[in-house]
């Protein structure tokens, strides 16, 4: 599931793209595409900007009640709209095929084939402007942004169908490698950005210069792509024809959405979220597979019908593009490299090898850390409730311990009466002086991409 706004997974479904995620019970009111909305947006991806300032959150994302959508609009049915909402998607969807050029004429072509999609007009929390949910066949979207807004929320939305039913990324890969899982969300989440950066830029060269004027004006987060774009494709047209152009801005969009550092951490956050708790209500230890994404699944992230691609010459994600460089980067990066080895098998225990390995996260429950981040009162993000339960199995005593073992193992100390002082002498701060210690840099490599 996709969306605009925050994260989420409902009862073992988690959402995507500034997308929040809860556990909780569905409702049915109405078609199987209209189904009730949990809090969070489940599986989905969406559209919800957030600071661009790097520190993980430390307070809890949003998580206000959303009313149960019961709204099923169809304005894909080809028959007279029933009502002023139907009417208001309707023209939009004709606007994006009209003006969006060969891309977003692909798009809604595609879409218009999908008989089974429904929409939904809501009133949604502040910030969250939208979602795909792709077990319910629906797309959400705020009823309160006026029609430019909802036009970039919707071609961002309907990209996530595309890459859904086609089969370019779905919910399954939830369930498997957690570098595996980031890999491909940040993928999916680029390539429907530039999609919809293309589509917009198009609009504006076709009399409807609104969407791209609240594109960049009300996606502030985004706005590095859509620069990225209009500079490539103003250089390039002075050479080749309109759709070079547009094909080579669209390659530099796609490619810039991974220079932002947020964006990286953010969607990093949430995807390790909703693996752990995919893997805390239905996965055992034994059931997990090393994965690796591949070129091929990359280069079909940023796909059309119609040959339209801008990530055909894109690589598979390594381990330095997911997650970046900065704090955050190390504390996630840890914290995946933790979790991945519980799975195997290799951290389930808190001994003196994991302690030495993992620290902090040596045989943490990872389990108990997910009901931790489920009670609201608790934890407001899962990097702080294994914080929180490594305290409570004592992990950190633990650790202060081996750390001290250690240092009386290897330096030639006299260790006083007092447990865990240690006397420094003069030769011994002599002799520390010629002994280092180099932490990795926290500075980017240049880089191809």
């Amino acid at each position: 599931m996709a969306f605009r706004t925050k994260n989420g997974f409902s009862k073992m479904r988690l959402r995507h793209r500034f997308r929040t995620s809860i556990i909780m019970g569905l409702l049915a009111m109405g078609p199987i595409g209209c189904m009730s909305l949990p809090e969070k947006p489940s599986n989905g991806h969406g559209r919800e900007p957030i600071p661009a300032q790097a520190p993980i959150p430390t307070s809890r994302w949003a998580e206000e009640d959303l009313e149960f959508r019961n709204n099923c609009l169809d304005p894909l049915n080809g028959d007279s709209p029933e009502n002023e909402a139907e009417q208001r998607l309707a023209d939009i969807l004709d606007n994006i095929e009209e003006k969006g050029g060969a891309a977003g004429k692909a798009l809604i072509e595609f879409i218009r084939a999908q008989k089974d999609l429904r929409f939904s007009l809501e009133e949604m929390p502040a910030g969250l402007h939208g979602y795909y949910d792709s077990e319910l066949e629906a797309v959400h979207l705020d009823k309160n942004n006026n029609d430019a807004e909802l036009t970039a929320t919707l071609i961002h939305e309907l990209v996530h169908v595309y890459q859904n039913k086609t089969g370019a990324h779905s919910r399954a890969a939830i369930g498997k490698d957690i570098h595996y899982a980031m890999a491909m969300e940040l993928a999916s989440e680029a390539g429907a950005e530039a999609i919809a950066v293309r589509i917009a830029h198009e609009m504006k060269q076709n009399a409807a210069p609104e969407i791209w004027d609240a594109y960049q004006s009300n996606f502030p987060d985004y706005a590095d792509m859509g620069v990225a774009y209009q500079d490539t494709y103003d250089e390039d047209i002075k050479t080749k024809t309109h759709e070079e152009a547009a094909q080579f801005a669209g390659e530099m969009a796609y490619e810039q959405y991974f220079q932002a550092q947020w964006r990286l951490d953010f969607y990093n956050l949430k995807t390790m979220t909703q693996v752990m708790r995919h893997y805390a209500a239905a996965d055992s230890i034994a059931a997990y597979v090393d994965r690796d994404q591949t070129d091929i699944e990359a280069q079909k992230m940023a796909n059309l019908p119609g040959g339209i691609s801008f990530s055909r010459n894109s690589d598979a994600l390594d381990n330095d593009e997911i997650f970046g460089f900065g704090k955050n980067a190390q504390i996630l990066r840890y914290l995946a490299d933790a979790f991945e080895a519980h799975r195997k098998g290799e951290n389930s225990e808190t001994n003196a090898e994991t302690l030495d390995k993992f620290g902090l996260l040596a045989g943490v429950d990872f389990k108990a850390a997910v009901n931790d981040l489920l009670d609201k009162e608790k934890a407001p993000n899962i990097v702080v409730a294994l914080i929180m339960q490594a305290q409570a199995q004592g992990i950190q005593d633990k650790l202060l311990a081996r750390q001290a073992e250690k240092i009386l193992e290897q330096a030639p100390v006299r260790v006083i009466t007092e447990p865990l002082i240690i006397r420094i002498t003069p030769a011994m701060k002599e002799d520390a002086g010629h002994r280092h210690s180099h932490m990795p840099r926290n500075t980017p490599p240049k880089k191809d991409r």
